[in-house]
Order: structure tokens, then sequence, then C-alpha cells
């Protein structure tokens, strides 16, 4: 939409806009962490202190600032297969994730905002991860600026909380990165939903005339049975929370940059995903698909991506073991990013991997230790930093051990 400075245009925008603004509004309910209503709503409460995070405050509590961060350090492992039966193996430290969040609200809850920032493991530069500001009232929010867009259930549950060391390779693939846009959604009783207009799932940390996409649309929709929201922040099942169950369907949908010379006009992804907690067992299930239309002589595109994961706490919120199974089909092709290429037509579509291990929580979430290994038997197309695996020049397998500890505050 266009607004100029004169004429009849700009009344009818800016009357929209107040509507929205008073229609909708809460907090997002992002990756990493979200301000606690009942945190927010506290009056004449210490000023300083700490109660889950370090934080500073105003008497009546209408102003409120946390420092969080997260710091994930890992130990890989990994070995690949070769055709003359030899093996290429690969060590050592990771500083996987190292953050520093600034999350609060200002002049009352209804204005909310997180500003994180993200040293990167290639480099240890410091870059812009997540930042947006939020209005809300009552079950309804607005949100502009950074964040996910809350496509995949796995993405936009926080890595702080994951089952394994890390997400999966399918998640990995697929992923909408955080985006820069408008976000709007609504939490209610039973289920909830949220839809983002936003630049695609490559803009993150672009400028609005260095993306690909000219305009993109994601959307979520979950509904549960049992249980409370908060318990599906993770995917643990803790002791006295009660037996829940939540569904999930979402879809993102992307249309081309036109003069950006793409092999593809748009794309549209869409999953489905189901998570159980009963104490102690957990099981997580979900299934994606990304379909695209091939431009110019480029051929259409199919992929498919299946995971299933369960866990189970053999000592009471303190330690579990899982395992998880994935499996990818490429269609012939790598990840559709700013071109999609062909892999080797010698290589098979499909990708499986299997991966078990185990959590020692010392301190729930906030300081607990993980180790698991994956095992790769077809190899990997795309090499994951996070899995710690390479790209596989042949079907041959590749076997990755992970050891980390990670600390929450």
């Amino acid at each position: 939409m266009e607004v100029r400075a004169g004429g009849g245009r700009r009344a009818p925008f800016l009357v929209a806009l107040g509507v929205a603004m008073t229609l909708f509004g809460a907090q997002v309910y992002g990756e990493e962490e979200e301000i606690e209503d009942e945190a927010a709503s506290k009056e004449h409460e210490p000023t300083s202190g700490h109660d889950g995070h370090f934080f500073l405050a105003s008497e009546d509590g209408d102003f409120r600032l946390e420092i969080q961060g997260q710091l994930q350090a890992r130990y890989i492992h990994g070995r690949t297969d070769r055709q003359d039966g030899a093996s290429e193996n690969e060590e050592g430290f990771q500083i996987r994730r190292g953050k520093i969040a600034f999350v609060g609200h200002l002049y009352g809850p209804k204005i909310g905002f997180k500003l994180q920032g993200a040293f990167d493991r290639g480099g240890g530069d410091f870059r812009l991860d997540e930042g947006y500001v939020t209005y809300r009232i009552g079950r309804h929010y607005l949100a502009a600026g950074q964040m996910h867009s809350r496509f995949l259930r796995e993405s936009w549950l926080s890595s702080k909380r994951q089952q394994a060391a890390d997400r999966t390779h399918v998640n990995s693939f697929f992923r909408v990165e955080k985006p820069q846009g408008v976000q709007i959604g609504g939490t209610y009783p039973r289920w909830r939903w949220s839809a983002m207009i936003h630049d695609g799932r490559e803009s993150s940390n672009l400028d609005f005339d260095d993306d690909l996409t000219k305009a993109a649309l994601t959307g979520r929709i979950e509904t549960r049975v049992g249980g409370g929201w908060r318990q599906f922040r993770d995917f643990a099942a803790w002791a006295g929370e009660e037996p829940g169950l939540l569904l999930g369907a979402a879809f993102d949908y992307e249309i081309a940059e036109p003069g950006e010379d793409l092999p593809f006009d748009d794309f549209w992804q869409w999953t489905l995903d189901l998570s159980y907690e009963s104490h102690p067992w957990n099981l997580f299930l979900a299934a994606v698909a990304r379909s695209v239309d091939g431009t110019g002589g480029a051929p259409s595109i199919d992929q498919l991506g299946l995971v299933a994961q369960a866990g189970v706490l053999v000592r009471s919120d303190k330690m579990d073991l899982f395992a998880r199974w994935e499996e990818l089909d490429h269609d012939g092709f790598e990840e559709v990013k700013r071109a999609p290429s062909a892999i080797a037509p010698e290589l098979e579509d499909r990708v499986r991997i299997y991966t078990v291990g185990a959590n020692y929580y010392h301190r729930k979430h906030a300081l607990k230790s993980t180790l698991d290994v994956a095992w790769a038997p077809d190899g990997v197309r795309q090499g994951e930093s996070s899995l710690g695996t390479v790209d596989s020049p042949t079907n041959e397998g590749q076997i990755t051990v992970r050891a980390q500890l990670q600390l929450v505050f």
C-alpha cells in the first residue's frame, strides 16, 4: 500500500492502523521467553533483584527490564564413512549459542519489548537475533519487528527447552528464519492463533530492499486438550503437570520478488504437529511439506519431512531419556533458498536420522547437561552445524556425538 504525504489516502490508512492497534494486543510467545503476565502486573514489588530473571523495575510495576542470557557449550565428534571403506573424523568444541536479551514492558504491561543479540558461532560477531515491540489488550496482540513467525513448533519453541541437544535436520531444512514483519494473534482457554505478514524466510537482518520476497504470509492455529499452555513451552512432562495434548497446524506462503532471476515464482509450506505430555512420558509428531512452482524451465519441487520424538523422565524432574526419528525427502533438490540447486543424481533423495540421548537437569532447563548420538545411514545432503554433520559426497553414513552444557539466566 502506498501512503502519500497529501490527499485522501492518508486518513483511511491511519484510521485502519488505529483500529488494529485497539483491537489487537498481547505478548508474542516467541522462541526464548514470553513476558510473564503475573510478573508484569505486580505492584509495589522490589525494584531490583532476581525472581527467575535479573530485573530492574519501578515500584508501581509500570516499568520493568529483565536481563536474560543463554550459553550452550558443546563438544562434537563426527564420523563420515567413505565408499573406499575408510572414514573421516572431525571433532572439537563449539559455543553453539551465546545470547544476551533485554525483555520487559513500558508504561504498564500492555506495551512489551524484546531486544536480543547473539554471538556468531563462526567468528564471534555480535548481531541482532530478535527485536520487536508488542501491544496487547486482553487475549490479543499486535507485534512489529524481527521475530519468529511461528510456522514450525520446533522453531519457535525455545532453543533453551529442546529435548535433544538441538532441533532436527528437518526443522533446519523447512524453517522460516526470524523474519521482519507484523504479527497479530490471540490466546484463549483452549485454542490460540497467529498470523504474520513478513519479508520472507531469509529476511533476518536484511534491509527492506535486499530480501527476495515480494510478499509472505504465515499463519498458525493450535488447540489443546487438558494441561495448560505453559507446560507446552517445552517437551518434558514434569511432575505435577496434568496430562495434556496439543494439536497444531500452520502454513507459509511466499511470492518471489520480480526481477531477481529466481527459478520460482512462489512456494508454499504446510505443517501438522502433535504434542502429548503425561508424566513421565512425552511424545512429539510432526509432518511438514513444501511445494515450489518452477519457472523458466526450472522443475517444480515437492519436499516432505517427518519427525517422531519420545522421552521419559527416569528420575523425576532430574533425568530423562529420549529417542528421535526423522526422514526428509529432498525431491532431488537442496533447501530452497536464493537459488535451489540440484543434488548429485547418484545420491538418494531420502535422508534418515536416528537420535538417542539423555538430559540431566541440574536446575531444569536453567542448568542442564545433554548427551546424544545421531546416526544418518544415508548421509546428509546439506551439512548442519547444529547436527555436527557435513555434506555427504556419497550415500555412506554419518555418526555424530554431542555433549552439551547449558546455562540460562
